[in-house]
């Protein structure tokens, strides 16, 4: 490089203090200076980078050599201690590579930015082949997602240590029973609020680095961890607080548990020491809606054992069970044209990284049906089919691969006289049907006879094709029963839970934007799945799918004491506690929000208009009430 650029690049030798300030001038006279030195031998220069680069905010990039264990250069050289030195330097991010295509993506990204210093771990030796991600979600790529529910362990690998993970996350799997998911978060400092969502939906978060455990990258994600309230036990995998000997890389990393076979081992420990101190990791993870609770809202403590589940048939769509006790599973649809196999496997693998149990493509035409077998065989998670209008497409999902498939007999030509034809190719593939009904394609004999789309009227509609299945000896069914009116698709499922056996999947449709149809979704599903009955459930909203897969894990994020009254004239007082209050009466509403009347409303708003106060009272500075007039 110094001979192809003789103006451009200058040895300082052993000075790496002055090769620090001499770049924090270059960054002052508008460079971007790149400074490439030993990762252990920038300590020597920490002053410098603290006071010369980062107090002034100045755009100059690290490349740290040698970062890790080098092997057999020796103690003096192992760059072990890069990521505890530079934590706490204020606006320092730092990249860590797993391979050389991410090192020349990560260098990239780092001479771009323009506000602060950056720092690259570039190991000694070549690390193996590029490691492509499964999916890039929120600048986190993840790398392995396990087919097993639910998911145990996250695996956060950091940098170099990405093959090694990779393979201790599949010896967990087939020999352990072991679900994971293993994420490079690429830029290890700061801690990308993403990994605070993916450790939230696991047991137990394991980060693996070449690093002192000591203040390195583990030490800032149990500490991101807990300001968030996330209760999941997060366990750090590193190098030990003592010089590491000469030696071969591999050697080396495996004495000091960084392999694969010490990756196993310490998960294991782990897990099996959360067990005998008495706490589960599953325990850890059903505290963390409790713990996010920081506002005592005098509330009572939850039960101490979860509602008995209604007792179910039991299917399986791909390896997913469903019914018969399994855990209820979560589900989202593609908004993609089926038909574009690329986008449609790019969006399944975001919603796959989100949590997504089962997802459901729809094949409105014969382009759609021709890309089935491509998206079943790439999918990491099954696939239902959603078929509409023409039955023989019901036929090519079959053929195609896919782990059910879903129909919707209201609006299937003929459906009823294809029933026979169906059930017989579904049971040779052993491929399940979920039989779906809802308000906008009922039956219009049952439509007249009920004369709306009451409970009654879905109920019977969906227990009228089951029995039709029924008559050829095809019990593989899960029934959805969906409608835009909570209340009445409780209803509905609850006419189901009483006269059929069938697994039920829970939705709202037309549930509306994010917010709104979050709300309208935990309506129903609360009071469903409060009394055992549900086993798969989709928040559909019109929204990105990943939202709907996080809607369906997430509570609402910010407690509030809401206080609802029949009475104008008691309301004031009643609601003077609260952070939010309704009171109604003579076709009116009012609005209180921390005891002060900020809003009357008619009659028709007094649902929408509560949502929206509730909403902006967990925005940033929260908002302050501002007395209305009482009319």
């Amino acid at each position: 490089m110094a001979v192809r650029f003789p103006d451009r690049v200058f040895d300082v030798g052993i000075a790496e203090q002055h090769a620090v300030t001499s770049a924090a001038g270059l960054a002052m006279g508008g460079c971007h200076p790149v400074v490439a030195v030993y990762a252990t031998f920038l300590n020597r220069a920490f002053d410098q980078v603290l006071m010369d680069v980062a107090l002034h905010q100045l755009p100059v990039t690290f490349v740290l050599d040698r970062a890790g264990i080098t092997g057999p250069d020796g103690p003096s050289h192992h760059g072990m201690w890069d990521l505890s030195i530079l934590a706490p330097v204020p606006g320092m991010r730092v990249a860590a590579p797993r391979d050389a295509a991410r090192l020349r993506e990560l260098l990239r990204e780092a001479v771009a930015v323009s506000d602060g210093p950056t720092a690259l771990r570039l190991p000694k030796a070549t690390t193996g082949a590029d490691i492509e991600a499964l999916v890039r979600m929120d600048g986190l790529d993840i790398l392995h997602r396990s087919t097993r529910r639910p998911l145990d362990v996250l695996l956060v690998c950091v940098g170099a240590t990405a093959p090694a993970t990779l393979e201790a996350a599949r010896r967990l799997e087939e020999a352990e029973g072991i679900g994971s998911t293993v994420v490079d978060p690429r830029w290890a400092i700061p801690v990308n609020s993403a990994l605070l969502h993916l450790a939230a939906r696991h047991r137990l978060a394991v980060t693996i680095e070449d690093n002192t455990r000591t203040g390195g990258f583990g030490t800032l994600l149990a500490h991101a961890c807990t300001d968030a309230a996330i209760t999941t036990p997060v366990h750090n995998i590193g190098l030990p607080r003592a010089f590491v000997p000469q030696g071969t890389r591999t050697g080396l990393l495996a004495q000091t548990g960084l392999g694969p076979a010490g990756i196993t081992e310490t998960v294991l420990h782990v897990r099996a020491a959360l067990t005998t101190y008495g706490l589960t990791p599953s325990q850890a993870t059903s505290r963390h809606a409790e713990a996010s609770m920081t506002t005592d809202l005098g509330m009572p403590d939850p039960p101490p054992t979860t509602p008995e589940r209604r007792q179910t048939r039991q299917i399986h769509v791909g390896d997913v069970p469903v019914g018969g006790g399994a855990p209820v599973s979560v589900q989202t649809m593609t908004t993609t044209l089926t038909a574009d196999v690329d986008a449609t496997l790019q969006q399944i693998a975001e919603v796959t990284a989100a949590g997504c149990d089962i997802v459901r493509v729809a094949v409105p035409s014969q382009d759609d049906a021709d890309a089935l077998p491509a998206i079943a065989a790439r999918s990491p998670i099954p696939v239902i089919a959603d078929i509409h209008i023409q039955p023989r497409y019901v036929f090519a999902a079959i053929d195609a691969g896919c782990a059910a498939v879903r129909v919707n007999p209201g609006n299937i030509k003929k459906f009823d006289d294809k029933v026979a034809e169906i059930a017989q190719a579904a049971s040779a593939a052993g491929v399940p049907i979920r039989i779906g009904v809802n308000a906008g394609s009922l039956d219009p004999r049952l439509l007249a006879r009920h004369g709306a789309a009451t409970p009654q009227a879905l109920a019977e509609s969906a227990l009228w094709e089951c029995a039709l299945f029924e008559e050829h000896g095809f019990r593989d069914i899960k029934i959805a029963v969906k409608h835009h009116d909570p209340m009445t698709m409780v209803a509905a499922n609850r006419i189901l839970a009483e006269q059929c056996d069938y697994p039920l999947h829970l939705g709202v449709t037309e549930a509306g934007p994010a917010f709104q149809g979050s709300v309208k979704s935990a309506v129903a599903f609360a009071v469903l799945l409060a009394d055992g009955i549900g086993d798969t459930i989709r928040v559909s909203l019109s929204a990105h799918p990943v939202e709907q897969v996080k809607a369906a894990f997430d509570g609402f994020p910010h407690p509030l004491r809401v206080a609802v009254m029949g009475c104008v004239v008691n309301g004031p007082g009643e609601a003077r506690e609260a952070d939010l209050g309704v009171s109604s009466g003579n076709g009116k509403g009012q609005i209180f929000v921390h005891g002060k009347v900020v809003a009357t409303v008619p009659e028709n708003k007094i649902v929408d208009t509560p949502l929206e106060h509730a909403l902006r009272l967990t925005e940033p500075g929260d908002e302050q009430p501002t007395e209305a007039p009482v009319p």
